[in-house]
């Protein structure tokens, strides 16, 4: 007897669960909804997407005084160089092609040679100054990487100047060291 009382709320639940097998049985029928997009589901009209404000650009900050002054200092050691290179180079240019054909480590090469390196430590003191001047850039750059400053753009302005001379520093001493020989 005590069987028959556990059996009791089995044999009632015994209905309910052949109505859950069955159930698996409608999804075989063809006849569910499509789950593509309904006509009056697409979006129709014009409407134009609205543009955001512009954005009110950075007032510009000025390059600041000390920086000034620093760039002043590099560029102004730069054209001493510049002054320098020059001066020298018309002599170095001559004795160049006193030397040009003549044996290596000649009196006239060797003194050429000797004229070639002042232009060379002329080109090395501007160099240096260029150096000093993109290292700051750099720092600059690296504080404010987003927007450049007026100090970085003073900066950019007086590599920009001082790349020049070095560049054609360049070109003299490597047509001179060419025809030299070296």
């Amino acid at each position: 007897m005590l069987w028959q009382a556990a059996m009791k709320p089995a044999i009632a639940l015994f209905p309910l669960m052949l109505d859950a097998l069955s159930l698996p049985g409608c999804a075989t029928s063809r006849d569910y909804p499509s789950l593509a997009r309904r006509e009056v589901e697409r979006i129709a009209g014009a409407a134009e997407p609205v543009a955001p404000p512009a954005a009110e650009p950075a007032p510009a900050v000025p390059a600041d005084a000390d920086t000034l002054t620093r760039i002043r200092a590099l560029v102004a050691r730069a054209e001493a160089a510049n002054r320098r290179f020059t001066g020298e180079r018309g002599a170095a240019e001559r004795l160049v092609s006193q030397a040009a054909g003549s044996a290596m480590a000649s009196e006239s090469w060797s003194v050429a040679l000797a004229a070639l390196a002042g232009l060379e430590a002329a080109r090395n003191d501007a160099s240096l100054a260029l150096t000093q001047i993109d290292e700051l850039y750099v720092a600059e750059r690296h504080a404010h990487y987003e927007d450049p400053t007026g100090n970085a753009k003073a900066l950019a302005a007086a590599r920009d100047s001082v790349t020049a001379m070095v560049e054609a520093q360049n070109r003299t001493v490597d047509a001179l060291a060419r025809r030299l020989g070296v």
